[in-house]
């Protein structure tokens, strides 16, 4: 019973591919949390003996965790099966804000 119901099809793609997409985007939110609590946190005790290095942080998160959410996102989205236009639009949007933050963090 419950396998069938992992096999129906919603919008060309079965109910698994939506859980496996949904499970794949809150493990990448997770992990970026946990980078963001332990990382960034200590990289900020590490940077306050210093004055020119909160620049470098602020960067970090201003720019590059908006970039890894957005990369948790588009990697999430390719477990399904998207119209063709959809899936476009999603890899032209991508690439914007790649473009976007990546000059936004180099600067």
């Amino acid at each position: 019973m419950f396998q069938d119901i992992l096999q129906q099809t919603f919008l060309h793609n079965r109910i698994l591919d939506y859980i496996i997409c949904l499970f794949a985007f809150v493990s990448g939110i997770v992990i970026i949390r946990i980078f963001k609590g332990i990382i960034i946190k200590r990289l900020k005790v590490w940077v306050k003996k210093t004055t020119t290095d909160d620049l470098l942080i602020q960067a970090i998160e201003k720019d590059l965790l908006p970039l890894l959410y957005l990369g948790v996102f588009y990697l999430s989205i390719q477990f399904l099966t998207l119209n063709p236009a959809l899936g476009k639009g999603i890899n032209v949007l991508a690439l914007i804000l790649l473009t976007i933050f990546g000059v936004r963090f180099l600067l």
